[in-house]
C-alpha cells in the first residue's frame, strides 16, 4: 500500500515538476522590467569638429574594451561609422584629435571582420568611400551596451569624422541581415520605448556654444518652441518635407556702413513656383538648393560662386562678409507636408550666424583655392549647394542648428519645431518618451506581448504554481488515506504488511537531466497477492462458521500499458521559441535600381566585399575638382551600389588633406607622407 501511495506521489510530482521547471525558466532567463523603457540621451562633447564649420558630435564607445569616438550624427543611415586607425599617419595625434579619435579594431577583442564594402550613404549627392565593415559592441554609456552592432572602419580622408545612423533599415550583407541600432534598442534589448528620436546639431554662434541633443525613443521638450504640426514620412522612412516659400529680412546696425540692396524690408529667395519637397538630412552641411534659388541668395547677398569648390563665397573680399554680419539678418523657412500646402504648416526662422561658416585646413581642394593665411585664419563662405536635379535637394546640418526634427518611425511620421538655446542645456533636460502606438505592427519595447514580465508577475506566477502543486498533493495524500481507513471497522484485524513491500522505500530517486535536475519515477513488476484457504468441516461436530472478517479485496487502480511485463511511460518535455527574424531578401535593393525609387527597408551588401587594392589611407590623394562636388566628400569612379571596385578609388593628384604638406604646397607629397609629415 506504501509503495502505491509513493508510486502515486511520484507520478503526480513527475506531472507537475515540468511546470515548476518552466516558471524558474521564465524568472531566470526573462528580461524582467524593473521600470518601463525610457528616453535615453546619447552623451555629447563640448569638443567642436569639422573643416566645413563648428559642428557638436555625439560620444560613444566601441569595441571591448570600450574606445571613445566623437562622430557626427546622420539622420539618412542606419549604420555606426567611426575612423580607423588607417584615417591619420602614426602618432599623428593632431590628425587623431581633428577626426574624433581612432578605432583600433584589432585592439577589440569583440570585433567580427566582414570586408571591405562600398560607403551606401547619399549617393545622389556623389558621396562615396569605403568602409572596413565589422560587427562589434557600440555603447552610450556603461549600462548601455548594444552588442553584434554594424561598425564600419574607414581608413581614408573621405570623411572626416564618422557617423552614428539614426535609420531604422535592415542592412543586408549577402545573407544576413542586421537591424539598426535605434531597431535594436527598441525590440531586442527593450532599452526604450519606441523607434523614435528628438535631435538638434547644436549651434557654436549661440551662448559661447550650445551642444548638439539626442535623444533616443523620445524628445528633450527643453530643446525646442513647440510641437504644433507633424508630417508623414516619405515611402522610404525619411523626413521629407516642403519648402513653400524661403525670405530674409534685415536690420542693419546703426553702425552698419551698408544697407541691403533690396528695397523692401523682406526679400523672397524662394517663392511659391519653386517650392517643393526637400530631404532633412543632417549627414551634408549644405544647403542643396535649386540653382535658381541660389542666385537669389548670392544676388541679395553679394556671393561669388567658386567653381573648384562648388560652394558660394565672398572672394577675397571680406569687407561684404563683414557687411552681412551688421545687417542683422534672418532667414524665415515656411514649411508643409506637401508644396503649396496651406495645412500643416510651419516656419523655422534662422539668423545670419547659421550660416557663416569657415572652411579650414585639411578641407579638400582648398589649398589649389588659396593663399596660406587663408588656410590658418579660415575661408568665409554660405552653405549653399547647386542642385542639378530634384533628387538632390536636402536641407542639412546648418538648417539643424535652428530647428529641431521628432522622427517617429512607428507611426511614419516626424516634426520640425523652432530650437531653444541655454548655457545650461546639457545639463537641464526634459525627457520625454515616445510609446509604441497600439496597434504597431513591430515588436517593441514596454508593450506585455513583447514576452518580459513584471517582477510582480513573476512572483504571482511561481507563487500560485507553488501553492497549487501542495495542494493538490495534499489533497489526493488525505483522499486515498480515508479510503484506506474507511475499509475496515475499529474492532477488526488489519491485514499484514507484505514484508517485501513494508521493505521499499517511496520509488523517487532524484537522477540529473540538465541543470534543474528532473526526478525521474522507476517502475516495478505487478505481483499478485496469494488467496486465502478454502474453509475447512470439523469433524464430529456440526457445521460451524470460524469467526473472522469479512472478505476483504485489495485497493488497486486501473491497468497501465504494458510492454515487456512493464508499464510504458512518457515524458513530456517544453522548450523556449525565441522569435528569429526571417530573411528578408525580398527587401533587399537591386543593385541596379536608382536610389530615389526605392521603398525598400533593407540596405543590401553585395556578396563580393572590395579587395583590399586601395591606396595606401596614410597617403590619400583627392582630385579637388571632383572632391568639391561632393561636398567635401571624396566620389569614386564607382557606383554606390557595384559588387567590387574597377578604377583606383583615389587619383594622386594633390596630396592628403591630413599631411602638412597639403598646407605648405611644396609639392614634395610623397616624402611628406613617408616622413610623417615632416
Amino acid at each position: 500500500m506504501r509503495g502505491r501511495l509513493c508510486h502515486l506521489h511520484a507520478s503526480f510530482f513527475s506531472l507537475f515538476y515540468p511546470l515548476f521547471q518552466a516558471t524558474l525558466i521564465l524568472i531566470l532567463f526573462s528580461p524582467c522590467e524593473g521600470a518601463e523603457p525610457s528616453a535615453l540621451q546619447v552623451p555629447v562633447g563640448t569638443t567642436w569638429f569639422g573643416y566645413d564649420g563648428n559642428w557638436s558630435p555625439v560620444n560613444i564607445r566601441v569595441g571591448s574594451p570600450p574606445q571613445w569616438v566623437s562622430v557626427l550624427v546622420s539622420t539618412a543611415s542606419q549604420e555606426t561609422w567611426v575612423i580607423g586607425t588607417g584615417g591619420c599617419i602614426a602618432n599623428d595625434t593632431t590628425c587623431r584629435d581633428k577626426r574624433g579619435s581612432l578605432f583600433n579594431a584589432s585592439a577589440s577583442s569583440t570585433w567580427t571582420s566582414v570586408g571591405n564594402f562600398e560607403l551606401h550613404l547619399d549617393p545622389q549627392l556623389n558621396f562615396s568611400g569605403v568602409g572596413n565593415y565589422g560587427y562589434d559592441n557600440v555603447a552610450l554609456d556603461e549600462q548601455i551596451i548594444v552588442p553584434d552592432q554594424i561598425v564600419a572602419a574607414i581608413n581614408s580622408s573621405a570623411y572626416l569624422l564618422g557617423f552614428m545612423g539614426l535609420g531604422v533599415k535592415v542592412t543586408n550583407f549577402t545573407d544576413v541581415n542586421k537591424l539598426s541600432f535605434l531597431t535594436t534598442l527598441a525590440e531586442n534589448q527593450t532599452r526604450i520605448p519606441s523607434r523614435s528620436y528628438g535631435y538638434t546639431a547644436g549651434a557654436y554662434y549661440r551662448l559661447k556654444g550650445v551642444p548638439a541633443s539626442l535623444t533616443l525613443g523620445g524628445f528633450d521638450a527643453n530643446r525646442f518652441e513647440s510641437l504644433d504640426k507633424s508630417f508623414r514620412l516619405n515611402s522610404d522612412e525619411a523626413p521629407v518635407v516642403a519648402i513653400n516659400e524661403i525670405s530674409v529680412s534685415a536690420t542693419p546696425a546703426s553702425t552698419s556702413t551698408s544697407k541691403p540692396n533690396w528695397s523692401a524690408n523682406s526679400l523672397t529667395l524662394l517663392g511659391p513656383a519653386d517650392a517643393d519637397l526637400f530631404t532633412v538630412d543632417s549627414s551634408t552641411p549644405f544647403l542643396w538648393l535649386p540653382e535658381k534659388v541660389c542666385d537669389q541668395f548670392a544676388n541679395a547677398l553679394g556671393l561669388q560662386y567658386d567653381d573648384h569648390l562648388a560652394l558660394y563665397t565672398f572672394g577675397r573680399n571680406s569687407t561684404q562678409h563683414d557687411n552681412l554680419v551688421n545687417w542683422n539678418m534672418t532667414f524665415t523657412f515656411r514649411l508643409a507636408d506637401l508644396p503649396g500646402s496651406t495645412n500643416s504648416t510651419t516656419t523655422i526662422t534662422l539668423p545670419y550666424g547659421a550660416f557663416d561658416l569657415q572652411l579650414t585646413y585639411p578641407y579638400p581642394g582648398l589649398n589649389t583655392s588659396l593663399s596660406s593665411p587663408y588656410l590658418n585664419t579660415g575661408y568665409n563662405y554660405f552653405p549653399l549647394r547647386r542642385a542639378t536635379n530634384k533628387e538632390q535637394y536636402t536641407l542639412g546640418r546648418a538648417f539643424l542648428q535652428e530647428s529641431y526634427l521628432m522622427v517617429d518611425y512607428d507611426r511614419q511620421n516626424f516634426s520640425i519645431s523652432q530650437a531653444k538655446f541655454a548655457s545650461d542645456a546639457t545639463s537641464n533636460v526634459h525627457l520625454v518618451s515616445i510609446t509604441q502606438p497600439k496597434n504597431s505592427t513591430e515588436v517593441a519595447a514596454g508593450k506585455k506581448s513583447s514576452g518580459s514580465l513584471s517582477k510582480g508577475a513573476l512572483a504571482g506566477i511561481i507563487t500560485g504554481v507553488a501553492i497549487g502543486i501542495l495542494t493538490t498533493v495534499a489533497l489526493v495524500f488525505l483522499y486515498l488515506r480515508r479510503r484506506r481507513s474507511g475499509k475496515g471497522k475499529p474492532d477488526e484485524k488489519t491485514i499484514p504488511e507484505d514484508p517485501q513491500e513494508a521493505e521499499l522505500e517511496c520509488p523517487l530517486h532524484g537522477t540529473k537531466d540538465g541543470s534543474l535536475g528532473i526526478l525521474v519515477d522507476h517502475k516495478f513488476d505487478l505481483t499478485e497477492v496469494p488467496a486465502e484457504p478454502e474453509p475447512t468441516e470439523l469433524p464430529g461436530t456440526s457445521p460451524a462458521e470460524l469467526p473472522g472478517s469479512a472478505p476483504a479485496e485489495l485497493e488497486g487502480s486501473e491497468p497501465a500499458a504494458m510492454k515487456d511485463g512493464r508499464e510504458v511511460s512518457s515524458n513530456r518535455g517544453f522548450m523556449h521559441k525565441y522569435g528569429l527574424r526571417m530573411p528578408t531578401s525580398s527587401l533587399v535593393h537591386n543593385p541596379h535600381k536608382h536610389w530615389s525609387s526605392s521603398s525598400e527597408t533593407t540596405t543590401a551588401r553585395t556578396t563580393t566585399p572590395i579587395p583590399d587594392s586601395e591606396p595606401s589611407p596614410l597617403t590619400p590623394a583627392f582630385s579637388p575638382t571632383r572632391a568639391a562636388r561632393g561636398g567635401g566628400h571624396s566620389p569614386s569612379d564607382v557606383s554606390p551600389q557595384s559588387s567590387q571596385a574597377t578604377t583606383p578609388l583615389f587619383t594622386p593628384l594633390i596630396p592628403s588633406p591630413l599631411t602638412p604638406a597639403f598646407a605648405r604646397g611644396d609639392g614634395d607629397y610623397h616624402r611628406s607622407a613617408r616622413d610623417g609629415g615632416a
